[in-house]
């Protein structure tokens, strides 16, 4: 298949506009060029159609999908990969920052590395505010030692062969939470090789609003995605054991555990 762009980014936007200039903005200012930006307004209720109108009407790079009502991400990203024209598609959130030579470097590492399927990186963490709290450490290679343990990738640093969406399959919809987790579970299963490059290139964003979002039904399913994914591997006394700890964390108070996250990301990023 020939494809006309080389990246094609994905970024699903629900009520975003605190941020969403700030992450658009990161984009276009990419050393790397030859890219698309499919953009899925997922039925926002605030200022965030307008923003995105307004930076589609400047740079004919960025596509917009308008939905009129709420799919979800997992409907909302498989949504935009089925529009993409890229070899690779790049994930990024609505309220993340990529650092300027972001795709660049993932770009000319997969052009190098050709028997790799996902790319990802190490993150920083901001706040609200874009205050520093920390960094975000994985794994440099993912695979099915280290992915029960927790998910290796992060998600908004990604850059994936379109390819493999085409062949294996895409984002589970019935998933609320953890679709990622799951999908990088469902290809490691299928032989892709995964690979973290050992440097920043992305501002994670996490704030209070993101801890509210981690109800424990969320914590569940988290769970059951670890037990199918370890005994899709054959891995299954060892999901078990993982299993239990985003049910143990799920019933931690929010700030508490908010604090530890950030925390430890802060030790490991100085340590």
């Amino acid at each position: 298949m020939d494809y006309l762009v080389d990246i094609s980014i994905i970024m699903s936007v629900y009520n975003d506009e605190n941020y969403l200039e700030e992450s658009i903005n990161s984009i276009l200012n990419q050393t790397f060029t030859n890219w698309e930006c499919i953009i899925i307004n997922d039925a926002s209720r605030d200022r965030s159609s307008e923003i995105i109108q307004h930076y589609s009407t400047i740079d004919p790079r960025i596509k917009v999908i308008n939905l009129t009502v709420n799919q979800g991400l997992a409907n909302a990203l498989n949504m935009g990969i089925q529009n993409a024209n890229g070899t690779y598609i790049a994930r990024h959130d609505s309220d993340d920052i990529m650092l300027m030579d972001r795709l660049s470097k993932q770009f000319d590492f997969m052009e190098t590395n050709k028997e790799i399927g996902v790319l990802g990186s190490f993150a920083k963490i901001i706040d609200e505010d874009g205050v520093l709290k920390g960094s975000i450490i994985t794994p440099r290679i993912p695979n099915s030692k280290n992915i029960c343990k927790g998910n290796p990738v992060i998600h908004p640093s990604v850059l994936v062969r379109k390819e493999l969406f085409n062949q294996i399959g895409s984002y589970d919809a019935s998933l609320r939470r953890c679709q990622d987790y799951a999908l990088w579970f469902h290809f490691i299963s299928c032989g892709v090789n995964f690979y973290n490059l050992e440097e920043e290139l992305l501002l994670y964003r996490i704030t209070r609003s993101s801890y509210l979002k981690k109800k424990f039904r969320y914590r569940l399913s988290e769970a059951q995605i670890i037990w199918k994914g370890c005994w899709k591997l054959n891995k299954k006394f060892t999901g078990l054991l993982y299993a239990i700890k985003p049910i143990l964390v799920g019933v931690l108070p929010k700030d508490i555990y908010r604090n530890i996250q950030f925390k430890k990301s802060f030790s490991k990023s100085h340590s």
